[in-house]
């Protein structure tokens, strides 16, 4: 008779422990929602309202987004920033970077491959507008470009 105190002592704490633990990953789920991804889209609350064909990914820290935009537009858009003109190329990450996944580049024959791989997920722009922050001692930095010759802007933040 002893026993039967102690058993259900144990049975009390694994139960509570299951139910934190279920708890904690239900709280988990619900507040993961994924990244945030769109293509091609006509506008979202957060651009200018001329932006258009906007694609992007959005999670946590990281944003990454291109749009298309005249250059006057650009301009009042990223006034917030020290925003420069490229006096040489600048290179900065495009969102696809973040949903493609790599392909295995395994001999020189997949040069081609790579080539393409890499004009999908980052561009070099040699005529346009730019802000790059100091690197933060956490790796985490934020660039913005614009490519005159296609009326394109290009953000990348990792804020970690």
């Amino acid at each position: 008779m002893k026993f039967i105190p102690i058993i259900t002592k144990y049975y009390k704490f694994a139960f509570i422990a299951i139910f934190l633990l279920v708890s904690a990953i239900a709280i988990a789920v619900y507040f993961d929602h994924g990244p945030e991804i769109g293509v091609n889209e006509k506008s979202v609350p957060w651009l200018p309202s001329d932006a258009t064909n906007i694609s992007y990914y959005k999670h946590y820290s990281i944003s990454i987004y291109e749009f298309e935009i005249n250059e006057k537009s650009f301009k009042q858009w990223a006034k917030k920033w020290k925003v420069s003109e490229i006096n040489k190329e600048f290179t900065i990450e495009r969102f696809a970077s973040l949903i493609l996944k790599a392909p295995k580049f395994e001999s020189d024959a997949d040069l081609e491959k790579y080539l393409s791989y890499k004009n999908k997920t980052e561009i070099s722009i040699e005529r346009g507008y730019y802000y790059e922050s100091p690197l933060k001692s956490n790796g985490g930095r934020m660039a913005i470009a614009y490519d005159l010759d296609s009326n394109k802007a290009y953000y990348y933040s990792l804020s970690r």
